[in-house]
């Protein structure tokens, strides 16, 4: 803000009446390079035109195609957080209010119709209960060699359930090195397909053809860990319990 504060001060010291006409040809000059310019990260790929069986066409033939592949991917919002809601009309991050059992964005930011939870996280310690010879561990946790409640344990062991359900409200993917889409001055752009709410597609008369909506993904996953002998044995937090579940899991209803 400090610099962006002094250059708006130079342009008025320097450029007295020409001082909009200044500031507007900067702001294009912004716009047509965020238009044109991408930085990915990761790997460019070769597209080439095969035949059904895999060969490839010989460069002198018809059918001869093939160009460089390079994608970046964007999304909205940027990260994913289990605490918090997202309104995607305003871009900004709501905290929840719990009402009865359910969470709610805090009206107070006039969230707007939109607002979602972008992700629900459900996390079970399922040794927590079946474990055995787990004196003296805390919420669950599995001694390893010897088994045995008098002794000193060599390993303990754990085992998590997780499940995870989230939302993209806009996802983005850019192909960088497409050459289909000439520019006069960077030489082409890039080609950018993307899926963002849009409920009602119209065709020309005005009839409903279709709809795209948000992405939206859900999984069940599991991690475990081997902890060699310490005064900390492998568990859960104390406070936590040994189902944790995010704000978006107890909306979602999740009971185990």
């Amino acid at each position: 803000m400090a610099a962006a504060g002094n250059i708006d001060g130079q342009i008025d010291d320097k450029f007295n009446e020409s001082t909009n006409d200044v500031r507007e040809a900067n702001k294009n000059g912004a716009s047509l390079l965020k238009s044109a310019l991408c930085f990915p990260i990761g790997l460019t790929m070769r597209a080439e035109h095969v035949m059904d069986d895999g060969t490839k066409y010989d460069v002198d033939d018809l059918a001869y195609w093939e160009e460089n592949v390079t994608l970046g991917v964007d999304m909205v919002p940027d990260y994913l957080q289990y605490d918090k809601f997202y309104d995607p009309e305003q871009d900004i991050w709501i905290d929840a209010v719990k009402i009865g059992d359910q969470y709610i964005a805090d009206p107070a930011d006039n969230p707007s119709g939109r607002t979602l939870i972008p992700l629900a996280v459900q996390n079970v310690n399922l040794f927590a209960d079946v474990a055995a010879n787990t004196i003296p561990l805390k919420n669950g946790g599995q001694q390893v060699l010897p088994p045995s409640p008098t002794t000193v344990w060599v390993v303990t062991t754990n085992i998590w359930k997780i499940r995870v359900k989230g939302t993209f409200d806009d996802f983005t993917i850019s192909d960088v090195d497409n050459e289909v889409h000439p520019n006069p001055i960077f030489g082409h752009e890039a080609q950018i397909y993307s899926r963002k709410y849009f409920p009602d597609i119209r065709d020309s008369s005005g009839s409903i053809v279709g709809n795209n909506l948000p992405v939206n993904f859900e999984f069940t996953t599991g991690t475990f860990i081997f902890v060699p002998p310490s005064p900390k044995e492998v568990g859960d937090r104390l406070e936590g319990g040994t189902v944790e579940n995010s704000i978006g899991a107890i909306n979602e209803g999740w009971i185990i």
